[in-house]
């Protein structure tokens, strides 16, 4: 597998087709995982005092939040509909990329269009999809919950001390499900990419590109493997590039914020903090844009290659002319022995069979007297 080609193809495709970058703001970032933590910048006693000097200023705060309580409400509520329609829009926008690239490998242009009725063709395909293959590591995620925090509190309920006898548990909880965690979240993950492209390139089923998407990880678990280890290698890169520009934008939010909490005249850092929040979301969406789509590319062109599908599929497509109902793509068989064809049997030499002489002539018959 010449994992350099497929990269190179992924990033001409990222770079020349700049319309998927629409469905890569949607699709959002395969394999990125982030993390944070925060820490305290001063001592109990310190944050005691400044309570209690400026207790009047809580009430005043307290009673401008309970003001604008309802506000607050529906915003809340507006930012969870946000949330949705853009959950939707994304699980639409996987499936319309893998359809995007494999048709671009097939020297079309699709149209953004084109792309969103691919991806809502198949929609509760691949709704089903990703439930069926996250609630394994949901149930995994509750179970270590379970094990944490139920002998946990049980402890502070029963006794009100927290004993070495909760250690054991908590301990065996992690011990067994971080693992597992882990494991399950690699296969599963995987497992999702590969089923994708069966659900939009062949037509399947849930369960069956689920099925497929299994006996791919198992049979080129090698190539799919170093496949995930390059893209979550590039991804890591990326993410450094991006930490200097997220650092200054970042600061550029954070100290105007903190002078306007000091300052009376607080209005005046609220255009240069909008500037810098505007700027800090601009850059978060043009990195999932384009990171978006080169991972989206990066495994299609991979499924392609393993497939066999490098050639124009010349089959019909029934039904939609994106949902790909007449592509077979067959699960990949391991390579057998190489064998030699049999050659043919050698034709009988001309003397194996007796040669009999050929019959005598027949006598003419008598002349007939009297003529």
């Amino acid at each position: 597998m010449d994992f350099g080609s497929i990269i190179k193809r992924s990033w001409h495709i990222t770079w020349r087709y700049r319309a998927l970058w629409v469905l890569g703001i949607f699709a959002g970032v395969s394999g990125c995982q982030g993390g944070g933590g925060g820490g305290n910048g001063g001592g109990s006693s310190n944050i005691s005092n400044d309570l209690s000097s400026g207790a009047p200023d809580f009430r005043s705060w307290a009673d401008s939040v309970q003001q604008w309580l309802p506000a607050l409400v529906a915003g809340a509520v507006l930012l969870v509909l946000i949330s949705i329609v853009w959950w939707v829009l994304g699980v639409a926008a996987r499936g319309g990329m893998v359809v995007g690239v494999d048709r671009i490998e097939q020297g079309s242009s699709p149209t953004v269009g084109e792309l969103w009725a691919a991806g809502f063709a198949r929609f509760w395909t691949l709704l089903g999809l990703e439930v069926m293959l996250r609630i394994p590591i949901l149930l995994v995620l509750l179970f270590v919950l379970a094990g944490v925090f139920v002998p946990l509190m049980g402890a502070i309920v029963g006794t009100g001390d927290v004993g070495p006898g909760i250690v054991a548990p908590i301990c065996g909880s992690l011990a067994i499900g971080l693992p597992l965690l882990l494991v399950l979240g690699f296969v599963l993950g995987v497992m999702e990419l590969i089923a994708k492209r069966y659900v939009m390139l062949g037509g399947q089923g849930a369960v069956q590109a689920a099925q497929n998407g299994w006996r791919f990880f198992r049979v080129r678990f090698k190539d799919t493997f170093l496949m995930w280890l390059i893209n979550a290698g590039l991804n890591l890169a990326a993410s450094l590039v991006l930490i200097v520009p997220a650092f200054v934008v970042g600061l550029v939010v954070a100290v105007p914020a903190v002078l306007a909490a000091r300052s009376e005249s607080w209005t005046a850092f609220i255009p240069i903090i909008g500037v810098a929040m505007l700027l800090l979301i601009a850059l978060s969406i043009v990195y999932s844009a384009i990171w978006g789509t080169f991972t989206s590319s990066l495994w299609t062109i991979f499924f392609r290659r393993v497939a066999g599908l490098e050639q124009p599929v010349e089959a019909p497509i029934s039904g939609s002319p994106y949902a790909g109902e007449g592509i077979s793509l067959a699960s990949p068989a391991p390579p057998g022995p190489v064998t030699t064809p049999m050659p043919e049997p050698p034709a009988p030499p001309a003397d194996r069979y007796p040669q009999y002489p050929p019959a005598p002539p027949t006598p003419p018959a008598p002349p007939v007297p009297g003529a």
